[in-house]
C-alpha cells in the first residue's frame, strides 16, 4: 500500500472539517483546526513534529508537577 501524501492546504482543509462543531466559537474552531492539522501530520509520518509535541507535553507536565509541589509546600 502506498503512503498517503497530502499538501499543507489539504491537511488544513481536512483539519478544518474535523474542528468545526456547532458549539465552537470561531476562535476555538481555529485552535482546534491547528491541533487537528498537527495530529494529521504526525499520523502521516512527521517524526520531527511528533518529537516536538512529545517534548512540549513533557515540559507542560513538569511545570504542572512543580506547581503542585509548590502548592503542597505552602499548604503542608
Amino acid at each position: 500500500m502506498s503512503k498517503l501524501e497530502l499538501t499543507d492546504f489539504q491537511i488544513l482543509q481536512l483539519a478544518a472539517t474535523l474542528a468545526v462543531s456547532p458549539d465552537n466559537s470561531p476562535k476555538k474552531a481555529v485552535e482546534r483546526m491547528f491541533e487537528c492539522a498537527d495530529l494529521i501530520r504526525i499520523e502521516l509520518g512527521d517524526t520531527e513534529l511528533a518529537e516536538a509535541k512529545k517534548a512540549e507535553k513533557a515540559e507542560k507536565l513538569a511545570n504542572q508537577r512543580a506547581l503542585l509541589e509548590e502548592l503542597n509546600r505552602r499548604i503542608g
